[in-house]
């Protein structure tokens, strides 16, 4: 059994003991003697459409149609409209009081409780919400920069107060009431400006990537041949022999691929001949050596690039299961099986990371064909019902002789356009370059809020810094994210930016193709 006894000024409205636990209990008595955070807030805290209101869903275009967010959004610094519902101007009207502006502060009240994010509702004025989002809108003469509060509200110390003043009989939620009783250390407005500016960064090189891929799937989308016109219903089907393998279950067959191969006046080939090899990954056990491998599961896939900090695992006997820049992993195992071949992830690092063993890894000789192409082709309807065929067992497993024979169009490239189609390979690993630095950029913030409130760096290196950035001299600057690991600040590992010259290059670059868009 576990008591321990709390100061009368120590104890809060909430009376359960996760909210006294005495780590969380440490962490939030260091921001006491800090302002509060309604003293800076517009107005009131706001709660989403607390109704029932799925019957009023419409499509994207619908006239006077509004985007309605849910908890799914706010799921960074900066929340997107993207993935979200729409509601029509009806309920819209009648819910007008729950509407978010853009540019509001929204704070998840459930589901991934405290996330906290800003709006970006463009090209919308604002959006409606569920009712799992607070939001509150910022004084304009506040003195608070937007990302600086809001990386201070993802941070540890922000996290803790909001979990703190978390409760609820069966699932934790955050009271509409506590968010103005957080309290928020404000620093000096260049201080600010420098830790607000790196989450601006982090979202111009996410944007600026995010333009790259979509730039190179438009140009491989246009050499796919069409699929609206197919039968997808249809189930019987003639297989010629030469297209049979060992399989003899018709849903290795889909009829709508027979027909798609065959209507379709360009060649195919099978992944088995234009990949170098199809495998999947090695799991290995967890450790804590200094000297182990960098290991990535299903759940660091995602629909583009790979995503958070791999696992530290013991090294394997061999070497041949790393991964390689350009390699196409996709899941190949799970207990709902729409999941396999639903992402298709490309790898844009070189370091050596080892898959586990539900990640199929392709890894195709870009000189052949361009892996991305590839991807772009199985991310295509008739791609995914290609992946889908080749699971088996009521457990759902997908494997590499049976993704070998799935077949990818060769497209006829006019002479012209073959370096274009090439160079989309060399595009993507800047895109993912992008977006890993954009990650990076971000967890930075947070920890330089961190290490500010703990003493680690003065607010005085971070102004120095700022002012030298301001004069052209980034030097400061590269000393800060030198000192920053992926643990925190000034830990003994190795520093979060492996080359501080990208960073600044990417960041210029896409600076660069940002102005030029304005000048057009």
């Amino acid at each position: 059994m576990f008591a321990k006894f709390y100061a009368n000024d120590e104890l809060i409205d909430i009376l359960s003991a996760s909210s006294y636990e005495p780590q969380l209990v440490e962490i939030c008595n260091k921001l006491k003697s800090c302002d509060v955070l309604s003293n800076y807030i517009e107005g009131k805290v706001k709660l989403g459409v607390t109704g029932s209101i799925a019957k009023d869903y419409v499509e994207l275009g619908t006239p006077n149609a509004i985007p309605y967010i849910t908890t799914k959004q706010v799921n960074d610094i900066i929340a997107y409209i993207s993935g979200s519902k729409y509601i029509n101007g009806l309920a819209d009207k009648k819910w007008a009081k729950c509407r978010v502006n853009n540019g509001d502060i929204l704070i998840n009240k459930s589901g991934n409780v405290g996330a906290a994010a800003i709006l970006d509702a463009s090209p919308y004025p604002y959006v409606n919400s569920v009712s799992d989002i607070i939001s509150f809108s910022l004084k304009e003469n506040s003195g608070i920069d937007k990302a600086f509060l809001v990386v201070f509200l993802n941070s540890s110390y922000g996290q803790s107060q909001l979990k703190r003043l978390s409760g609820g009989a069966i699932f934790d939620h955050v009271s509409l009431h506590a968010i103005g009783k957080l309290n928020v250390v404000i620093y000096q407005n260049k201080t600010q400006k420098y830790i607000g500016d790196k989450v601006r960064q982090a979202e111009q090189l996410r944007t600026w990537g995010k333009k790259i891929e979509n730039k190179v799937n438009q140009f491989h989308f246009q050499l796919i041949p069409e699929q609206n016109k197919l039968n997808y219903g249809k189930k019987t089907r003639y297989v010629k022999s030469s297209n049979m393998t060992e399989r003899f279950d018709a849903h290795f067959y889909p009829a709508v691929v027979e027909d798609y191969l065959s209507s379709s006046n360009i060649e195919f080939d099978s992944l088995d001949n234009l990949s170098i090899e199809v495998f999947n990954g090695q799991t290995q056990d967890e450790t804590t050596d200094y000297n182990s491998a960098n290991q990535i599961t299903v759940a660091h896939l995602s629909p583009v690039f790979l995503k958070g900090n791999p696992r530290q695992v013991i090294k394997p006997s061999n070497n041949s299961r790393y991964t390689q820049k350009h390699d196409l992993l996709l899941c190949n195992a799970a207990h709902n099986k729409s999941y396999i071949g639903r992402d298709i992830t490309y790898c844009h690092t070189n370091k050596p990371l080892l898959p586990s063993t539900e990640v199929m890894v392709i890894r195709i000789p870009n000189e052949q064909i361009p892996a991305s192409f590839v991807r772009c082709y199985l991310q295509t309807k008739i791609g995914y019902i290609q992946i889908q065929s080749t699971i088996r067992g009521i457990s759902a497993h997908s494997y590499p002789t049976d993704v070998k024979q799935i077949n990818i169009p060769i497209p006829n490239i006019p002479s012209h356009l073959k370096q274009k189609w090439f160079a989309c390979d060399e595009q993507m690993l800047k895109a993912g370059m992008a977006n890993e630095l954009s990650t990076q950029l971000v967890d930075i913030s947070k920890f330089l809020v961190e290490a500010l409130i703990e003493g680690q760096i003065t607010e005085q290196q971070i102004i120095d810094a700022q002012n030298a950035l301001e004069a052209g001299d980034n030097s400061l600057d590269r000393d800060i994210l030198s000192r920053v690991t992926d643990k925190g600040f000034d830990f003994e590992r190795k520093s979060l930016f492996h080359d501080l010259d990208n960073l600044y290059d990417l960041l210029q670059e896409s600076q660069e193709a940002f102005e030029q868009k304005d000048h057009e």
